[in-house]
């Protein structure tokens, strides 16, 4: 197991001219130590796979037994819809990876309470239905993303019923307390209490918080890891990853930052050791200046900022030097990781759908799209968005059923009723008019994974000198590709004083676009043009 490791760290001792002992069980590496043993991993054989990402929210998804219930028979049955494997045809989403959310047992829908991490839902299948899913999605080049659910567990787990009676050693796998003394627990907020025992659970009551600095907690999550990575799957997404060590959990002056970083990058070094191509990518829901320390925990972190910076831009008509400030962003993250992957995102299963953002606008909607799958990393898409699926808060309303056809009693999951999305256009409609928003979503994706810029390039603001209009150019080797948006719902006009877009192929477009001899362009009301630069 340590062998490509041991290698590693003799030629780091010899760059470096420090000694970094091999690990051992006794072994706590500092963060410093784990970031110098993290630079070899990258996320390189992962991208040359997956260029765009799908999150699929099981219960509501697809159901095959007939019940109602999204389940993993149901995700089956519809990979075709995502990928048929066949890079001719243009009837398929053509994504190459998809995220689950939890898939374990738990008493609720989400499933962000498990009780046992070895398992499968019953209400969505088997383990054996999860091993057909990897092998029939790998044979179509998707890769699963799983979700590990580590901060905490269900208060039904096994783990957390025997710590309640004091057993050994699962007694110490919880932030339990006998006592929290005001100096050192000055904000309770958080605790709970059951049978005269004080736990942590910072979400809910009925979701008990793990201690991480317990090494046999830290080895059982490693268990987990390899069991799941074995099974084939491709990537492992990590939920509330700043949680793991809340301040309010742990005494005043514990160093949260350093030990979540130190658990969570123990854990990277591991799952890179198991299978140095597995794709980690972690929801860290703050500003990218607080994201940023994390950037070397994991190979990618969802973008927040990106999404909301695009609806802004599209609400207000004015770019604002988005663009500018999402490239910040980006070096500010690589700043602490060479190797780091973006994962932009428009909005996903915890917030407002993004058509309800933009005020159901389908030009707007249309441009989101544009920016979302033109950017560097790994895009993700929250199922349905492809539809223009609709919904606010309470959460069960933005995870409707996937809106298939127009039967509750065929392949939709109707674990709850369709409240925004009775008029939403299902698959069966927009399959059949070309000018569709899921029609767009098929070309766009077909478009970024034929062409190497938008995936693997370097992103640069163009300026066209109006404060409607957006310009980025993606460069990779010797071809650049540039974007233009016109965020206004009217034609207007911009500069191209550097001359880059006097002779350039048009690869995707909608509205008009009109280059002049004077080095100007006009482009209609909400369009947009990709094009080629022709060298």
């Amino acid at each position: 197991m340590f062998k490509h490791l041991t290698l590693s760290l003799i030629l780091i001792t010899l760059l470096m001219g420090c000694v970094i002992v091999p690990p051992t069980e006794e072994t706590d590496y500092t963060v410093d130590e784990l970031k110098e043993l993290l630079l070899e991993y990258n996320a390189e054989n992962f991208l040359k796979d997956v260029s765009v990402a799908y999150n699929i929210f099981p219960i509501a998804f697809a159901d095959a037994s007939g019940d109602n219930i999204g389940d993993l028979r149901g995700i089956i049955d519809k990979l075709d819809y995502l990928n048929d494997g066949d890079p001719n045809t243009t009837t398929d989403l053509g994504i190459t990876a998809i995220w689950l959310n939890p898939i374990h047992p738990s008493d609720t829908y989400h499933k962000y309470d498990v009780k046992d991490y070895y398992d499968i839902d019953p209400r969505f299948g088997t383990l054996e239905d999860f091993q057909e899913l990897v092998d029939k999605a790998n044979e179509r080049g998707i890769k699963i993303i799983l979700d590990f659910v580590f901060n905490h567990s269900s208060i039904d787990h096994p783990w957390f019923r025997k710590a309640l009676k004091g057993e050994e050693p699962y007694v110490d796998y919880y932030r339990i307390e006998k006592t929290l003394p005001l100096d050192l627990y000055p904000n309770k907020t958080g605790w709970h209490q059951l049978f005269g025992i004080n736990y942590y659970g910072g979400f809910w009551d009925k979701m008990p918080e793990f201690n991480l600095d317990n090494p046999k907690v830290r080895e059982e999550f490693k268990d987990i890891i390899t069991f799941w990575l074995e099974m084939g799957v491709g990537g492992i997404r990590y939920d509330a990853v700043k949680h793991g060590y809340d301040r309010r959990e742990w005494p005043e002056g514990t160093p949260t930052l350093q030990k979540n970083l130190q658990f969570w990058m123990t854990l990277q070094l591991h799952a890179k050791t198991v299978n140095p191509d597995a794709f980690v990518v972690a929801e860290m829901w703050d500003t990218n200046l607080n994201m940023q320390p994390y950037a070397q925990a994991y190979d990618s972190l969802f973008n927040f900022d990106f999404g909301d910076m695009v609806i802004r831009a599209l609400n207000s008509g004015v770019q604002s030097g988005f663009m500018t400030t999402h490239i910040r962003n980006l070096q500010g993250l690589r700043s602490r990781n060479p190797n780091y992957v973006d994962a932009p995102f428009l909005k996903n299963h915890d917030q407002p759908r993004i058509f309800n953002e933009l005020g159901f606008d389908l030009d707007k909607m249309r441009l989101a799209s544009v920016f979302l799958l033109t950017q560097e990393g790994v895009p993700f898409i929250y199922y349905g968005e492809e539809l223009g699926m609709r919904g606010i808060k309470p959460d069960e309303r933005i995870r409707e059923p996937m809106r298939w056809n127009d039967s509750i009693s065929s392949e939709v999951a109707y674990w709850t009723q369709w409240q925004y999305n009775w008029d939403t256009p299902s698959v069966v409609d927009q399959d059949q008019d070309e000018a569709s928003l899921l029609n767009h979503y098929r070309r766009l994706i077909n478009l970024r994974h034929n062409n190497q810029a938008l995936r693997f390039g370097d992103t640069q603001v163009y300026n066209v000198f109006n404060s409607s209009l957006v310009g980025y150019t993606r460069t990779f080797e010797d071809e650049t590709i540039i974007v233009l948006v016109n965020l206004y719902n009217g034609a207007i006009g911009g500069e191209d004083r550097e001359g880059l877009l006097q002779d350039m192929e048009i690869l995707s477009s909608y509205e008009s676009y009109e280059y002049r001899d004077d080095a100007t362009f006009t482009l209609g009301p909400r369009g947009y043009v990709i094009a080629r630069l022709k060298p």
